[in-house]
């Protein structure tokens, strides 16, 4: 779920990870990739559905988002 200005965007997606490294030695983390962002829906500060305005740059920016979140909050085993 995402708070975007007055709306809410509630969307199911799925996930898939990788160990990956900047190159340097320690510097091992596990990289996520989202592999499918599910339908978006949209409701207004009231709670009622609202019509998806997201466009194909929106769910780009959705997505990375997501991915900033997990890996940030480590909510992933490392691989």
């Amino acid at each position: 779920m995402i708070q975007l200005d007055e709306f809410t965007l509630k969307f199911p997606f799925e996930y898939a990870t990788h160990a990956d490294s900047y190159g340097v030695p320690g510097s091992n983390f596990t990289a996520v990739e989202i592999k499918e962002l599910g339908q978006i829906k949209v409701f207004d500060e009231k709670g009622n559905p609202y019509h998806d305005f997201t466009d194909q740059l929106d769910h780009r920016n959705i997505n990375n988002l997501l991915i900033g979140f997990i890996e940030r909050n480590r909510l992933v085993e490392a691989v």
